[in-house]
């Protein structure tokens, strides 16, 4: 468990209540994991938009961002585990 979230990991700004960690892989740099369900339930809730709404802006605006290496990961739940 980390206490602390590395300099160089890219954080979105304005969705601090859908991070839920960090991520690392082999030789590849840490990133910020992002609940998708949670980025929505802020854009509805902070910006009074409709599901619809929501999920068309962050599509667009969140989800299909590159920002190099340390891009967010935006996770989806699974409805149930594997297998």
């Amino acid at each position: 468990m980390i206490d602390k979230i590395p300099d160089e990991v890219i954080l979105a700004e304005g969705l601090e209540n859908a991070f839920v960690g960090v991520g690392s892989r082999c030789g590849q740099p840490d990133v910020a994991i992002y609940d998708y369900d949670k980025i929505l339930e802020v854009l509805m809730m902070r910006d009074g938009m409709a599901y619809d709404d929501a999920v068309e802006f962050a599509e667009f605006n969140i989800v299909d961002g590159w920002h190099g290496p340390g891009t967010p990961v935006w996770m989806n739940r699974m409805a149930y585990g594997i297998g």
